[in-house]
């Protein structure tokens, strides 16, 4: 059965394996030979162990949970994740270019599915997203005008930015998906989605396969666990943009998967574009979500709170003004302003000195590799004639050897005859080497 295919059920069952199999030993213990036998050698099957491990060891340990800090998943992947895999795992497999990279996404996709079906939540594993904005409506002036019953879903985290303002001047929540993979923000918002009241979730997501997939996976989570709550998609739409902002900024959709084949010849521009959020100005961003929470909230109380905020404005403005021309805050402005003065002048009096030194530097710099350049070529032309009495080294062997050196920070700042030079030491070293042991 794949991952895919696995209910709530199943994910019980291979607990209650997982916890018999590991029968309270240290998974790090464990002999590789039965860790394979019980996964039979499958990496997904490995990381589910590893999961159950450490759910199981937070369910039932007090003084680990207890000890354990709020985390992220990456340090889920470093501890106990990433050491159980490479103990269990081959050299080979290990050493493969982007390894860990792959597995850390593997987790964060079998973790994701464990998630959805409810058999566990992010809080179970002390993980909480706080990489992802947020923000919920903090008003303690009036008692009125916030309505915290609409919710603006965002997948992106560029977009937050631009309507972060509007938010707080009409009252509604907002949420920041930042990205498809986010199982950990959905679950922040469905958390803020309590169970004796309706919610209506406003999404801007992309128009893509991705996007649409990212809300199915919030309203089936919703429904699961008996909230109440409506989603509405209000943007993005290839009709809120014109005919020329669409050909500027469509892009050609994935079509690897029969999934993504689907929905790109039934709702694709052409049948095979896509665009993103970042195709609305943030003019029309904040048009689009001003006009669904107006639809949508009751115009009476937004009146209300509009009147009052704008009230309250006027009152601060006032209240500022008197301030401003108060002789001893004029004072001390003035004061302030001198200070600010004198850093700017130290500021760009070490600006120019620092700039003066980076250029001594550069020329002495200089100057020692003009000194040495010859010196090198000597070195090489005479390392040159002694290797070419001897066995070659096979040109596979010496491609890789400058590939390294490239790689190391050290290529980044050193001149082609500085290079020359220190893979000539480096295959002198390796003669002299072959010689000891003979």
């Amino acid at each position: 059965m794949s991952a895919k295919e696995l209910t709530l059920e199943d994910y019980r069952e291979l607990y209650e394996k997982a916890v018999e199999f590991i029968d309270g030993r240290n998974i790090q213990k464990i002999p590789v030979d039965e860790v394979e036998k019980f996964t039979k050698g499958y990496d997904k099957e490995r990381i589910k162990l590893a999961l159950f491990y450490e759910y199981n060891l937070i369910k039932t340990d007090a003084d680990y949970r207890e000890e354990l800090e709020i985390r992220i998943l990456r340090h889920l992947w470093y501890q106990p994740i990433k050491p159980f895999l490479m103990r269990v795992s081959s050299e080979e497999k290990i050493s493969a270019p982007k390894w860990g990279r792959y597995k850390s996404q593997l987790l964060s996709r079998q973790l994701s599915l464990m998630v959805c079906e409810g058999f566990c939540t992010y809080k179970d594993f002390r993980i909480e997203d706080v990489s992802r904005p947020k923000e919920r409506p903090k008003d303690k002036r009036f008692k009125v005008g916030h309505f915290d019953e609409i919710v603006l879903f965002i997948e992106k985290e560029t977009e937050f930015s631009r309507i972060r303002k509007l938010a707080d001047l009409m009252g509604f929540v907002i949420e920041c998906g930042k990205g498809q993979q986010a199982t950990a923000s959905i679950e922040g918002l469905i958390d803020y989605l309590r169970k004796d009241r309706s919610f209506l979730v406003l999404c801007i997501v992309d128009y893509d396969f991705y996007g649409f997939d990212l809300m199915r996976s919030m309203r089936e989570r919703a429904e699961k666990l008996g909230i109440n709550a409506e989603f509405l998609r209000i943007a993005l739409k290839p009709s809120q943009l014109t005919k020329e902002r669409i050909a500027e900024s469509k892009y050609v959709l994935p079509a690897n998967r029969k999934n993504e084949k689907l929905w790109a010849s039934r709702f694709g521009i052409e049948g095979k574009y896509g665009l993103e959020l970042e195709a609305l100005t943030p003019k029309g961003l904040r048009g689009i979500v001003a006009e669904a929470v107006y639809d949508f909230c009751d115009v009476k109380v937004l009146y209300k709170h509009l009147r009052d905020e704008a009230l309250w404005n006027v009152r601060n403005k006032s209240i500022n003004k008197i301030i401003e021309e108060d002789e001893d805050v004029i004072g001390k402005e003035e004061e302030i302003e001198d200070v600010k003065e004198e850093i700017r002048k130290i500021t760009e009096e070490l600006r120019e000195k620092r700039m003066k030194l980076d250029d001594e530097r550069t020329d002495i710099r200089n100057e020692l590799r003009k000194k040495m350049n010859p010196i090198a070529k000597k070195i090489f032309d005479e390392e040159r004639e002694t290797l070419d009495d001897r066995e070659p080294f096979p040109d596979d062997w010496i491609r890789k050897q400058i590939v390294e050196y490239k790689r190391s920070s050290a290529y980044q700042y050193t001149d082609p005859d500085s290079v020359i030079e220190n893979l000539t030491k480096r295959l002198r070293g390796l003669r002299t080497q072959e010689k000891k042991n003979v």
